[in-house]
């Protein structure tokens, strides 16, 4: 039990530094780019990141998991990252005044 205790530490901490960490990297993107829309495309590599690090998660076998497999869960992350990708594309937004 001391290792789950640890784990619940560890993802409570988590849980608090991305709620900071993610909203300023999208403002200091924002402010450098002086573009909104670049702001917004950092979702795309927090979830290319999340993506990466959910493969590595190992994969258990219940009923459950055949709810919620993983298979449909990177189903789900990739269609969110095409979409985030399509919508930051330049061309996609009618500009400023029109």
């Amino acid at each position: 039990t001391a290792i789950r205790t640890e784990m619940f530490g560890f993802y409570a901490l988590s849980g608090k530094a991305t709620a900071f960490v993610g909203p300023a990297i999208l403002a200091w993107v924002t402010a450098a780019a002086d573009s909104q829309r670049a702001g917004m495309a950092t979702i795309i590599a927090f979830f290319l990141v999340g993506l990466i690090l959910l493969l590595r998660v190992p994969e258990v076998r219940s009923e459950t998991a055949s709810l919620y497999s993983r298979r449909r869960i990177l189903g789900c992350m990739v269609a969110v990252v095409l979409v985030a990708f399509a919508w930051a594309t330049p061309g996609n937004w009618p500009e400023a005044g029109q």
